[in-house]
């Protein structure tokens, strides 16, 4: 705490003389569990009032909220970036998944643009996190906010050169959602970079082409290995994953350059059908057998 009150320090304006009742509030409000600012309106702890340099009582969501819309973007992003856990991720070989979280607005006093929001499968105002998770540690590393309209194809290579430019780990294996692979450019854009970075590998979920689909589908049932995963819940029974390699020609190109498709087939007992799940992987061979 003492580390990151330093940092924020150096990276924020202070202007008015609020910095450090608006940083400690921020960070305290989390540390106790509240999940909203105007939450701060119920607060009556002398202690929390203390925490937030706040001697004689807690502080308001009409002093924090206006402190933090007034905060620049470029101190936010220098204070997450000087504040990730870099040293953590020197010489180590890093499993890292990234993905975005994104935060709906419905303030309609600023021009925010739209974007698609899964919970609500719809477009609206919105902003982003995209964010980057050591699977081994299992920890956040590394987060960059965005408009709504960004998408995770947008700034998949920006995050990648992030994390090995200041991690500087032995390799990176990066895994991500099919919002990376909203075509084939998309792709093929990662699978270059892996190319020119000898320390950089990537998966990423396919979109599912009909076209494509049809074909994964036609694969010989010998092709595949079987697995067993725990269910969903205690007692559950376990779930049935094939899984099999190919390889899939990508829009304008031949089978020269084809990339190595490892399919999962989760089998889905009763009438439903089965579940299909292809990744894209610049592995290959026995690196990339499960």
């Amino acid at each position: 705490m003492i580390r990151w009150w330093d940092i924020a320090q150096q990276c924020f304006s202070d202007n008015y003389g609020s910095l450090q009742r608006g940083f400690l509030t921020s960070v305290f409000i989390l540390i106790v569990g509240l999940k909203r600012v105007f939450h701060l309106d119920e607060m009556d702890d002398l202690g929390f009032a203390l925490l937030t340099d706040s001697p004689h009582r807690c502080p308001t969501r009409q002093m924090v909220g206006p402190w933090r819309k007034h905060l620049l973007w470029n101190e936010v992003a220098r204070f997450c970036h000087r504040t990730s856990p870099w040293d953590m991720l020197d010489e180590q070989q890093v499993l890292m998944s990234f993905d975005e979280h994104t935060i709906p607005c419905w303030t309609k006093k600023f021009s925010i643009p739209k974007g698609y929001v899964t919970t609500r499968n719809k477009y609206m105002r919105c902003e982003k996190l995209y964010y980057g998770y050591d699977l081994h540690q299992r920890r956040f590393v590394t987060v960059k906010a965005t408009p709504g309209k960004v998408e995770l194809r947008d700034v998949s290579g920006l995050l990648t050169r992030r994390v090995l430019g200041y991690g500087q780990p032995k390799s990176l294996h990066a895994v991500f959602d099919a919002g990376a692979d909203k075509s084939d450019a998309d792709m093929r854009a990662l699978l270059t970079q892996t190319e020119s970075t000898p320390n950089l590998e990537v998966t990423l979920r396919d979109c599912q082409y009909l076209h494509r689909a049809n074909l994964w589908k036609q694969l010989p049932a010998d092709q595949f290995l079987s697995y067993q995963e725990p269910g969903d819940c205690q007692g559950a029974r376990p779930k049935e994953v094939r899984v099999a390699e190919t390889t899939t020609v990508l829009k304008d190109e031949t089978q020269a350059d084809a990339v190595w498709t490892i399919m999962c087939r989760q089998v889905i007992p009763g009438p439903k059908k089965d579940r299909w799940h292809p990744l894209y992987t610049s592995l290959s061979g026995e690196q990339a057998t499960p």
